[in-house]
């Protein structure tokens, strides 16, 4: 009889709750179990599972380099004819949007993220829709902080500004990505170039800079200091964890400008090594910090805490496996640093550099 009012007072207490003084009554009440009976009870208990916790996040996250796309791209609702993602291999020929981004490894953790142009292949005729579909994703996706988009800045000054003026109007575009190697021809700027880049800085906007070594992107900057200028993708380097000297020299060149950023993006090609092929099947990620603490040393030790920034460059990231092993990897990095520098890093730079015009 004790032992099974004592079985009811348990279950009604898992049921309805006991009070403290109702808990101590109960198990006042002698046992009347026996050795096997106690057995099986703890044979049946829930284990704890082995191994570490999972990983979680740190702090605040910006994301300065992801592209959003539909395919076909000839069809709505994109309809403007670019070649980007084309033949790439299956990874990456598929609809890439923001929904996609989040159910990602590690795009859970993000608050924000910089949708950068991928142009390539738009007509002239559709440049200007072009830009305008990735200002609209903006209007739709409160996540997303801005766009870095794409224009000719080779174009004659006038219709730079034309088209310019029509993009300005939505304070979300906040500057242009540009191949700095095309401005340059034997050490000289091109003159629309250098014109079309001041209307950028006179504006308050920046520019993105892709296959861009860092001396290319010191020149520019030197030429047009009003202008702020971001290093995709650690600033051309090998895809391997090297340091080699010449990379040194690079961004100790385009760090002397005070105008000059990086961006700690795509880090995870760092591990393509000595594949061969590197593109058309995906590869893992080391999860090893200590692989990729020269990378980072380096770059630190040219722009410090105030001019990196995180960025992923999803979906091309994909080809490395997963971009958490990215935000992973660097936060181990950031942590001896200190919680302010961080912050900066993964986060409030980005905002001051990416946020949206007044």
């Amino acid at each position: 009889m004790k032992k099974a009012w004592l079985g009811a007072a348990l279950l009604g207490c898992l049921s309805f709750g006991c009070g403290r003084e109702e808990l101590k009554m109960q198990s006042k009440v002698p046992s009347t179990a026996t050795p096997d009976d106690n057995a099986a009870v703890a044979s049946a208990a829930p284990t704890t599972p082995e191994g570490p916790p999972p990983p979680t996040k740190v702090g605040p996250i910006t994301d300065t380099h992801i592209h959003l796309f539909t395919l076909p791209r000839s069809q709505p609702p994109m309809s403007d004819n670019g070649t980007f993602p084309g033949s790439s291999p299956s990874w990456l020929s598929m609809t890439s949007m923001v929904p996609d981004y989040e159910s990602s490894a590690g795009g859970a953790w993000v608050d924000s993220m910089v949708v950068i142009e991928a142009v390539v292949g738009v007509p002239p005729s559709k440049m200007i829709s072009a830009n305008q579909w990735m200002l609209d994703q903006v209007q739709a996706e409160p996540k997303l902080l801005s766009v870095v988009g794409g224009l000719d800045v080779l174009q004659a000054p006038a219709a730079f500004k034309t088209q310019l003026d029509a993009l300005a109007v939505d304070k979300h575009f906040v500057g242009l990505r540009i191949g700095g190697g095309d401005l340059i021809t034997r050490g000289q700027i091109k003159a629309n170039a250098l014109a079309n880049l001041t209307e950028l800085g006179a504006r308050g906007m920046m520019v993105d800079t892709l296959d861009t070594s860092g001396t290319q992107v010191a020149q520019l900057a030197k030429a047009v200091p009003t202008l702020r200028f971001v290093i995709d993708h650690l600033a051309q380097k090998s895809y391997d964890f090297d340091v080699p000297n010449d990379w040194k020299a690079n961004l100790a060149a385009a760090a002397a400008q005070p105008n000059v950023y990086l961006k700690l993006s795509d880090t995870g090609r760092l591990n393509q090594g000595n594949r061969k092929d590197g593109w058309s099947t995906p590869y893992p990620s080391s999860a090893d910090p200590a692989d990729y603490a020269p990378v980072f040393e380096a770059a630190w030790s040219a722009f410090g805490e105030d001019r990196l920034m995180f960025g992923s460059n999803w979906p091309v990231s994909k080809v490395a496996g997963d971009f958490q092993t990215q935000i992973l990897v660097l936060e181990a990095f950031l942590k001896d640093k200190g919680e302010e520098a961080r912050n900066k890093v993964m986060n409030d730079n980005a905002l001051k550099i990416y946020g949206p015009r007044p």
